[in-house]
This record gives C-alpha cells, structure tokens and sequence, in this order.
C-alpha cells in the first residue's frame, strides 16, 4: 500500500472517530425526556382507585425525587400527607397546588370530569457524568492523534 493511501486512510479513521466521539458525547449530555403528563396521569388513577391512604397509593407511582399535590373533591377543608405526596380536599386554588410543588423539574398536571386534579413535578434527569467525561477524553486524545498526523506540504 502507497504512503498517501495509508495516510489517507488514517485520516479517515480519525475523522470518523472523532465525529462518532462528538456525536456520543452530544448524546449524553442531553437528557432523555420527563413525562411529566404520563406521571400525572398515572398518579390521577392511583388516586381516584385508593381505598384509604391517597398518598400512600400515589407515592409508588412517583419516580424517584417527584412530589405530587392531589386535590379531592368533597366538601370541607381537609388536608393530609407524605413529604412527597400532599392531599387537600375543600376549596383549593389549584395555582397555589401548583407552588407546592413546582419547586424544580417539570411539572405537570391531569384532572379527572368528578373534580379529582393532581399536579406532579419530576426531577430533570442529569446526564452520566462519567460516560460524559470518558467521551470527552476519548475526543481530546483523538485530536492530539490527528495533530500528529504527518501533514503533505505544498
């Protein structure tokens, strides 16, 4: 094989490295998406088909570090609970529901035509920093390769 064909091939396999590399790393930085909806969704039911606790039945369909407001319809101010999941019943401005939980992440809420509402807020998922930090390595070393790569001058 002739010195220009292997150079040129060289290059090649850099240059596709380093786009795989670049591409992967821009992969992992961005997080997958939240459904926040789906989790309201889904918290709306647990809570609507709870035969006692509401909030011990909407709390295991939270992901990990989500909190909840769930309003009950009824007459009379109740209010009932967990750290992650609140239950009020009575009048209850759903904007101010919504403070309480809107304290990071996407929030999100459902409600059902009997005055059942809820309102979730999930956590953004953060990226791996490990993988992240391999993959930037791995895209610095191939660009001190390709810098090493004999240039033809003209």
């Amino acid at each position: 094989m002739s010195p220009v064909r292997a150079r040129l091939i060289t290059i090649g396999i850099l240059a596709v490295s380093a786009l795989g590399t670049f591409s992967a790393l821009a992969t992992v930085l961005v997080p997958a998406p939240v459904d926040a909806r789906l989790t309201a969704t889904r918290a709306l039911a647990a809570a609507r088909g709870s035969g006692g606790a509401i909030a011990d039945d909407v709390a295991p369909r939270l992901p990990e570090g989500a909190r909840a407001v769930v309003l009950v319809p009824g007459p009379g101010a109740t209010r009932a609970g967990t750290q992650q999941v609140a239950v009020l019943s009575g009048d209850v401005d759903q904007a101010a529901a919504v403070l309480l939980v809107s304290s990071g992440g996407v929030v999100a809420s459902d409600a059902s035509t009997d005055g059942w509402w809820v309102a979730v807020s999930v956590p953004a998922p953060e990226p791996p920093f490990g993988a992240a930090f391999g993959l930037l390595v791995c895209a610095v070393l191939l660009g001190a390769i390709a810098a090493e790569v004999p240039r033809r001058r003209w």
